[in-house]
């Protein structure tokens, strides 16, 4: 008994280096599906938005077709492929198969869908009656029709985009006041990265000066532009209301309150500002639209503008009609601006 122990060591080690060395093995494959799960999903979608409350955030949750709501499945001690819920439903967690999960907003614990698109926010911005929501939704009508002739698909989610609200949008009623659900558009293709272009846009009451303004704006933290519109004819006709300045610096106190930034900084989110209902005036055109501005008094909304945003163009366009591809101009320059690749991929003229 005495010589014994040498063999129970031998014994010993034998059961535990391969233990040792599966582990490490195991432990690299998790370690290298992760980082490359991790690579993929910065490149492809970055961070998912939520319609609802509009905040931002790396991942959302999901719900298991159990109820079961879970942490985003990513490779790790639980499967690198799958995880299994408590109740033998397997989930996928690898990059790309994941995109039908039934995906829930963290915060506010609304389900969404992200599909693992890349989100391009869009903030829309302008007085009651200027004309965003018929501008929004002309801009999806044309890049729909311009998609797919490139054999690209788009497909809306959210009711405010529907094909009834597109057909009405020439009639389209003012935007309730409150914070509203975002509109949300996928566009997929073989040749590109799946997109989520979310338009957020809110009732033109919400730019009037008043005291006691919640906000509730938390998009601009992140949006990727803004579309500045403005009913020309409401200046040449002396009609009642705000005038831009007078939105400008209702928004521009919004933008740099949730964002945390002085007044005076300079931002380069894209600042597109947009006559609309070009069809009814003298023929604007996007080279007259500044010139236009200053001509009816808006020299200094003008100034103010472009000394506080450094990337400014201007629109004229036409959103009602049957041909209102002008519409989706300054939705695709800000797109541009952002993702050159899907730009190219669904051109805009």
């Amino acid at each position: 008994m005495v010589f014994s122990w040498p063999w129970a060591l031998a014994a010993v080690i034998g059961m535990v280096v391969p233990l040792v060395l599966i582990k490490a093995v195991v432990g690299m494959r998790i370690s290298s599906a992760s980082k490359k799960e991790s690579r993929e999903y910065t490149s492809t979608t970055q961070y998912a938005v939520c319609p609802k409350c509009k905040r931002n955030f790396l991942r959302p949750n999901v719900r298991c077709s159990c109820g079961l709501n879970l942490e985003y499945p990513v490779p790790n001690i639980y499967g690198i492929k799958y995880h299994t819920c408590n109740k033998g439903h397997n989930i996928p967690c690898m990059s790309g198969k994941r995109s039908d999960l039934r995906t829930v907003c963290p915060y506010c614990e609304s389900d969404i869908e992200t599909r693992e698109a890349m989100p391009i926010s869009i903030s829309m911005v302008g007085a009651v009656g200027s004309g965003k929501t018929t501008l929004m939704l002309g801009a999806v009508k044309s890049i729909t029709q311009a998609a797919r002739t490139r054999d690209i698909s788009v497909e809306t989610i959210t009711s405010g985009l529907s094909k009834d609200a597109i057909v009405a949008k020439d009639v389209a009623p003012k935007t309730a006041p409150g914070e509203l659900d975002s509109e949300c558009m996928f566009i997929r293709s073989r040749t590109v990265r799946d997109r989520e272009i979310i338009f957020h846009d809110i009732s033109g009451q919400e730019f009037e000066p008043k005291e006691g303004k919640i906000l509730f704006e938390e998009y601009f933290t992140y949006t990727d532009g803004i579309v500045f519109a403005f009913d020309p004819m409401a200046l040449t006709r002396e009609r009642k209301g705000s005038t831009p300045m007078d939105v400008f610096e209702s928004f521009h106190y919004m933008f740099t309150q949730i964002n945390g930034t002085s007044p005076n900084k300079v931002s380069n989110v894209p600042l597109a500002i947009v006559a609309t209902r070009a069809d009814l005036g003298d023929g604007l055109s996007d080279g007259k639209v500044r010139e236009f501005l200053v001509r009816n008094g808006q020299e200094g909304f003008v100034k103010v503008a472009e000394s506080l945003f450094s990337n400014v163009r201007y629109f004229s366009v036409s959103s009602t009609g049957e041909d209102c591809m002008s519409a989706a101009r300054p939705i695709w320059w800000i797109v541009s601006e952002s993702d050159p690749e899907l730009a190219s991929a669904v051109p805009i003229n």
